[in-house]
């Protein structure tokens, strides 16, 4: 018994903990809330602390200023022998599990800072704020990204590290951001992906002492451009990019994980933590699909932060081209439905037939590293006739403009082949589905596999600019016995036409075109996520 009490008493927590809090002018009440969430944690879990003491800086009238009141908390935690503090805010909450939360990372580190977590005035949870750096190791971190994407001023931190770099109480705007630099130049600092407290947003302080948003940026990136050149810190340093592709890549596959965010949102998620590599998925049948990107690729924006990529029409896609035969993907720009039937039907001919340089050399790099043997690629643009002619190449929905075009008006000669003549030269009989990039002029297309079209009958998955396109593709195909239906992603189901559903990224639309009887369709479109409307 003795002996199991000793064991008890060496692992019993030993550390005592403040919390220091600045209490600006019209925060009391504020202030009564922070205090309650602490003492809810607190009963929740202690974590490594023993014991847990308040202090609170009375600045009612704004006279001290934050980093005055801030430096005089850390002296009354000293003088209460607490072994760390916390910084937080009066508007602000202490998360219920953040004792039980840091205590992993305690003994390695002196300072800990968690994920940045928002409570807007009308809203009810609070969220996590997308974009920002999911984990932080260095000082580099701070001073490669945004300061609105690293670190909010909640965090433990030991307290004699606190008293050895003390705010700067000459600054009333960016003393928090300065502080940050010192310590993580002379500490071990650390952000982790948990969660320690909330910002209420809109419940700033005010006096004669305060910072409007405007002028805390202003200082902050100020002082963030001081430091990169006073350490010599070159951008485009190797070390850097990788550093940066690293955290980007990071929190890409937390939302992915997490579920947070929307198609709509990947472009300016990705203009702001932008990725350079390869993006791999598993979301789809056949197994890791790998696409390369250098930060221009839509597809692949949306597999990286959302995991997926119109997962209703890549579900029907894979049940048509996995169900035996030839594919074709004409214009399919980086190669993602030619990949996602190869992965279906690694035994299947596929041909992918594309023009523009860049498109088709980004389909060859992702081609090699899914090792597609089974893709027979043909350079030319899908169209009514086969011949040479001149096209405008503008940028499609999915790539950049021509590597070294700087004139989208600019027009180029493009080899020009119909479908039914590289079908021929491939030695294809017959074909069970195909797909048409948005890049093609998809009833030219059609009309250069007419022969494929009465032979076959292939199913078709054809993205469309506009209503009108679509409406075209249909009367050319209604006299072949085919049916037109849109693919409505947001209720993962097929709509007559006309239909007013849009893309789930406000880009183009996608039709599914087949001649099968109605209750096939309806059987394949039930194998997919989401169910079919009835007609």
């Amino acid at each position: 018994m003795f002996e199991r009490l000793a064991r008890w008493l060496r692992a019993a927590p030993t550390l005592q903990l403040a919390v220091v809090t600045p209490v600006g002018p019209g925060h009391a009440e504020l202030y009564a809330q922070c205090r309650a969430s602490v003492e809810a944690a607190w009963r929740h879990s202690h974590g490594p602390f023993a014991a847990l003491e308040f202090i609170a800086i009375d600045d009612g009238r704004g006279e001290l200023g934050r980093s005055r009141a801030r430096n005089l908390g850390v002296e009354r935690a000293a003088a209460a022998a607490a072994d760390w503090l916390f910084f937080l805010d009066a508007d602000d909450l202490l998360v219920e599990g953040a004792f039980a939360a840091v205590a992993p990372y305690i003994a390695d580190h002196d300072a800990v800072w968690g994920m940045i977590l928002g409570l807007s005035p009308e809203a009810t949870r609070p969220h996590l704020r997308i974009p920002q750096i999911i984990s932080m190791g260095s000082i580099d971190d701070l001073l490669l990204f945004d300061p609105f994407l690293t670190l909010q001023m909640g965090h433990f931190v030991r307290t004699a590290v606190a008293q050895s770099v003390p705010f700067d109480e000459t600054m009333d705007a960016g003393e928090d951001f300065d502080y940050y630099l010192r310590l993580w130049a002379a500490h071990r600092g650390v952000k982790v992906a948990r969660e320690f407290f909330i910002n209420r947003h809109a419940r700033r302080s005010g006096g004669p002492r305060a910072a409007s948003a405007e002028e805390w940026g202003r200082a902050v990136r100020k002082r963030q451009s001081d430091e990169c050149e006073r350490r010599g810190l070159a951008a485009d340093a190797p070390q850097l990019r990788a550093l940066r592709n690293a955290r980007a890549a990071e929190l890409q596959a937390f939302c992915r994980q997490q579920g947070l965010v929307g198609a709509a949102d990947c472009a300016a998620l990705s203009a702001q933590m932008p990725y350079h590599g390869v993006v791999e998925v598993n979301e789809y049948e056949g197994g890791t699909l790998r696409l390369f990107t250098e930060n221009d690729d839509a597809i692949c924006a949306q597999l990286a932060w959302s995991g997926e990529y119109r997962p209703f029409a890549a579900a029907l896609w894979q049940a048509v081209a996995g169900a035996g035969g030839a594919v074709v993907d004409a214009g399919g720009g980086n190669g993602f439905y030619a990949l996602l039937a190869a992965r279906i039907a690694p035994a299947a001919k596929i041909i992918f037939i594309e023009s523009p340089a860049g498109n088709l050399a980004r389909a060859r790099i992702n081609f090699m590293e899914n090792e597609a043997t089974n893709i027979d690629i043909v350079a030319a643009a899908a169209a009514d006739f086969s011949g040479d002619a001149r096209f405008s190449l503008p940028s499609d929905n999915h790539m950049p403009p021509l590597v070294g075009e700087t004139d989208l008006n600019a027009t180029r000669a493009v080899q020009c082949m119909r479908i039914d003549d590289a079908l021929r030269a491939a030695a294809v009989d017959a074909v069970a589905a195909m797909h048409i990039g948005c890049g093609n002029d998809a009833s030219a297309v059609l009309r250069g596999m007419a022969q494929a079209l009465a032979a076959s009958q292939p199913d078709l998955l054809i993205d469309m600019p506009d209503a009108a396109a679509a409406g075209r593709v249909d009367e050319l195909l209604r006299p072949l016995g085919y049916l037109c239906r849109a693919i409505d992603e947001a209720r993962r189901e097929l709509a007559p036409l006309p239909s007013n559903c849009v893309a789930p990224d406000g880009g183009l639309l996608q039709l599914f075109a087949s001649a099968r009887p109605a209750a096939e369709v309806a059987r394949i479109a039930a194998s997919a996520p989401g169910c079919m409307r009835d007609d």
